[in-house]
């Protein structure tokens, strides 16, 4: 289906958004459509809505046998990272529950955060902004981190709290 871009006559922010990457996981043809896509409706503003790298070794789930070590897996996700801040300058990140993995893991082993590095320095990124969330033109951007505190339906737990805006929510 063909999207319509609506013009409602002010000056609104043209968002483009990155979808989870996971990285190094990510499809090898998303980088070049995200570009297409981001040429091809004149965006202004990029966010990036979370899980930008899948950090599957620090994870308390159980580990596939097929999957990289930690520092391989870091090395290939920082490659990747690398490659998209090429391609797009400024990003503003959601962070993501994965991004998250080694704060949680950490904070369980009851490591101070004065030890751990900002997720800028860890990945490299002088120009990607990374927090929580985003309001833009009155839209709520934000990854939505498990089922919204363990309950089904996160998008519409986000309606219920009655923010007045429209939200986009990654996970």
């Amino acid at each position: 289906s063909m999207i319509t871009w609506v013009s409602l006559g002010c000056n609104m922010s043209r968002i483009f958004i990155i979808g989870d990457t996971h990285f190094p996981a990510v499809h090898p043809g998303y980088l070049s459509f995200c570009r297409d896509m981001y040429d091809r409706w004149d965006a202004n503003v990029v966010i990036h809505i979370g899980d930008v790298c899948d950090l599957h070794n620090p994870s308390f789930h159980d580990l596939h046998p097929g999957m990289p070590g930690a520092t391989d897996e870091y090395k290939q996700a920082l490659a990747l990272v690398d490659k998209w801040q090429l391609e797009f300058g400024d990003v503003q990140v959601c962070i993501g529950n994965h991004d998250e993995r080694a704060f949680r893991v950490s904070a369980k082993m009851r490591l101070s955060e004065e030890f751990l590095k900002s997720y800028a320095d860890v990945w490299k990124t002088k120009h990607w902004q990374w927090e929580q969330e985003y309001v833009i033109d009155d839209v709520l951007y934000v990854h939505g981190h498990g089922r919204s505190n363990g309950a089904e339906h996160p998008a519409y737990n986000y309606l219920k709290k009655g923010l007045g805006m429209s939200v986009v929510l990654g996970h």
